[in-house]
């Protein structure tokens, strides 16, 4: 509802939420512990005229109320960037507490069997017409490791290093049910872009209440 008090946990510059702003809600807030990327969502939002609350805290004990917000999203890749597991598991404890009773909880998850049928180690793909992407992968177990390297005709303009854990849809689902989500379903998004779209290409959302 575009009443509802949303919070966009993780959410980086707040891409969602500025969307979402656009369309007519109205109670949103965006989390993320990157004070870069915060300022870059403020600055968006004050060019757009959008009214969207932006907070850097760390998602594994964000300062905020409890049982404050009707609806917690986590979408775009999230979950999965500590690699010690209990370190995630903070993050959706914090999502659970965070919610009213009754409360709607929705996290996207990278479709780990998707990308391991069609790995690629490395891929090339223009994103427009002054602008090449090359990315360099190692999968290792349920961990990938991407370089992506992003460059025009006159300069280097990204050479960034991550990693993600990769969580497979049985394994997510029990963890949401020992947090004591409830309802708990599923359904998988496949992009038809042709583009190289890396952990992007087949997307599994994860849909609960509290």
């Amino acid at each position: 509802k575009e009443e509802d008090k949303i919070l966009d946990f993780c959410g980086g510059q707040g891409r969602h939420s500025l969307e979402l702003a656009r369309r007519g809600y109205k109670d949103l807030t965006v989390l993320d512990y990157s004070k870069f990327l915060i300022n870059r969502g403020k600055e968006e939002a004050k060019k757009k005229k959008l009214n969207i609350k932006f907070v850097r805290a760390d998602a594994r004990s964000p300062k905020l109320k409890k049982e404050s917000f009707s609806v917690v999203f986590m979408i775009g890749n999230c979950l999965g960037y500590f690699l010690d597991k209990r370190e995630n598991l903070k993050i959706l404890k914090s999502a659970y507490r965070l919610l009213k009773n009754k409360g709607k909880f929705l996290v996207d998850i990278p479709n780990q069997d998707y990308l391991k049928k069609r790995f690629k180690p490395i891929s090339i793909h223009q994103a427009d017409k002054k602008t090449l992407v090359i990315r360099k992968r190692v999968l290792k177990d349920n961990t990938i490791r991407v370089r992506e390297i992003v460059i025009s005709k006159t300069r280097l303009i990204r050479d960034t290093l991550y990693c993600q854990l990769l969580y497979d849809l049985k394994e997510l689902k029990n963890i949401l049910r020992k947090i004591d989500f409830q309802k708990i379903t599923s359904y998988t998004f496949l992009t038809s872009s042709e583009k190289d779209l890396g952990l992007m290409s087949s997307r599994i959302f994860v849909r609960a209440l509290k």
